[in-house]
C-alpha cells in the first residue's frame, strides 16, 4: 500500500510522478486544489486493485482514460465534488461502472451485492 498526504497547495493533477507498476493499493488525501487526476500517471498500474481518495474539495474528475480495470475498490471521502460526478448519474460514472465495489461518505455501490439480489 501507498499512503500520499499532501497539503500542496499548488497540485491541480496527480499523480505528476510515475507510480510502480506493481502498486495494488493506493491512498492519497489532502490536497486541496486538485482538480482531476492524471491519465499518464493511472496508463500502468496494471495491478492496482484499491484506491482511495479522501480531501480533495475542489476534484471534480477523474483520469480521462478511466481508472485500470484492475480496481476492484474505489473510497472516495470529503470530496464532495467527485462524489456528486460519480453517481449513478453523473458525469465519471462510466469511469467506475466497472468496479464491484464504491463507497463514498454518503453512498455505497456494490454490484456484487445488486448481482446477487436480483439473482436470488
Amino acid at each position: 500500500m501507498l499512503y500520499i498526504s499532501g497539503g500542496s497547495t499548488h497540485l491541480i493533477s496527480f499523480p505528476e510522478m510515475m507510480l510502480p507498476a506493481s502498486l495494488t493499493s493506493l491512498n492519497f488525501g489532502r490536497f486541496p486544489n486538485l482538480e482531476y487526476l492524471a491519465s499518464k500517471g493511472f496508463q500502468k498500474l496494471s495491478s492496482l486493485e484499491r484506491l482511495t481518495i479522501s480531501g480533495c474539495g475542489k476534484l471534480t474528475s477523474l483520469s480521462k482514460d478511466g481508472l485500470p480495470p484492475s480496481i476492484v475498490s474505489l473510497e472516495i471521502y470529503n470530496c464532495p465534488l467527485l462524489e456528486q460526478r460519480c453517481k449513478k448519474e453523473g458525469q465519471e460514472w462510466s469511469k467506475i461502472a466497472h468496479i464491484p465495489y464504491v463507497e463514498s461518505e454518503w453512498w455505497i455501490l456494490s454490484f456484487e451485492f445488486i448481482r446477487k439480489g436480483r439473482n436470488g
